[in-house]
């Protein structure tokens, strides 16, 4: 499982000012 992968594209895919807290088992919106 590549969780940076999944982390750059979420990073990419969000507006500026949001960021996605990364926990190592998932990525949680907080």
């Amino acid at each position: 499982m590549n969780h940076t992968m999944d982390y750059r594209t979420l990073m990419a895919t969000l507006p500026p000012g949001v960021e996605p807290a990364y926990d190592g088992w998932g990525i949680d919106m907080a």
